[in-house]
């Protein structure tokens, strides 16, 4: 890129940085055929519910330019819009993850999704994805799936050790997730608790954990990976979480940016193939319960990035008490 296509572009992205609202900004990228790359994610999460539709439409009007293709987000955030258009503007894949099941099956998902929000001071909101963000103003804001506006249903603790140790290392376990003060527990919809071992042969392999007493016990697993020798990573910090009930908007969510992917409940984040594993003692496929997503930083501290560069997910047999956890990454 010569001097001129550089003050070209940087002309363009003053431009549009001054559009006043997000809806504007897209509407201009789709007329004028705008590669302005992740600023359009970004921006899109900004639309306001209402103004969806009037977005839908010249999406629509608009395929199949590359600014619409990078618009695919809107398959996730309305999908009633965007369903006959599929092709035109992004990958099926998100259609996909609404995984089907016959009736008299257990369905995939342990209960509608909430979100998991820490308070804003244990939580560094930093963008990570957007290196050319030309609309500066929005960088700064928290991603509305991190300011949620529903009431908070129930609260869980993040983080910390947890007593026993590992069945194929011998690491002491870490907690995951303590969910004792989330409604469904006394019903056994949702564990007490969640913990893994997280030695990287592990993290890679799935572990489960029999719910049968006070605390979560590791059931015998031989890995698949060798041992590494790794140290042992410091504990994710214990933290104090609200859960909120996921709007419609948010029930989907694909991997990357800045949206919120701690949750529980729902439809995962899947980053390679849908996949639930065998509970070891009914041979059934384990509903999904929980996902946390690696990119989260703590204040001060690195958070789940120690144990995965992707996601974690946490499964549940309510039948047999049991829990798995495993990871995806690219």
């Amino acid at each position: 890129m010569d001097d001129a296509e550089r003050e070209s572009r940087a002309a363009e992205d003053r431009r549009i940085a001054a559009l006043a609202s997000p809806l504007e900004v897209l509407l201009e990228t789709l007329r004028n055929d705008i590669r302005t790359g992740d600023a359009i994610v970004n921006v899109l999460d900004r639309v306001a519910d209402d103004e969806l539709p009037q977005l839908a439409e010249a999406v629509v009007q608009h395929l199949p330019s590359e600014s619409a293709k990078h618009l695919g987000g809107l398959l996730l955030q309305a999908p009633q819009l965007m369903a006959g258009h599929v092709d035109e503007v992004d990958e099926p894949m998100p259609f996909t993850w609404l995984e089907q099941f016959d009736e008299g099956e257990r369905p995939p998902v342990a209960l509608p999704a909430h979100h998991l929000v820490f308070e804003q001071r244990d939580v560094d909101y930093e963008p990570r994805f957007f290196p050319d963000e030309p609309v500066e103003r929005w960088r700064a804001v928290p991603n509305p799936t991190w300011q949620p506006s529903t009431p908070a249903v129930g609260h869980v603790r993040v983080g910390g050790a947890a007593q026993g140790e590992c069945s194929a290392c011998g690491w002491p376990l870490q907690r995951v997730l303590d969910l004792a003060d989330f409604p469904g527990v006394e019903e056994g919809v949702v564990p007490r608790a969640l913990v893994a071992c997280v030695n990287a042969p592990c993290m890679w392999s799935v572990q489960w954990f029999a719910h049968d007493g006070d605390q979560p016990r590791a059931l015998p697993r031989v890995n698949d990976l060798p041992d590494y020798g790794m140290p042992t990573p410091d504990p994710v910090p214990e933290l104090r979480a609200a859960l909120h009930l996921t709007p419609a908007r948010w029930q989907l969510q694909d991997w990357g940016g800045q949206q919120n992917l701690n949750r529980v409940g729902g439809h995962p984040s899947w980053i390679q193939d849908a996949w639930h594993p065998e509970c070891p003692q009914c041979q059934r496929a384990m509903p999904f319960v929980a996902q946390l997503d690696g990119a989260t930083e703590f204040v001060g501290a690195k958070g789940w990035s120690a144990w995965t560069e992707g996601l974690l997910y946490a499964y549940w047999c309510a039948d047999c008490q049991i829990s798995a956890l495993t990871t995806q990454q690219t």
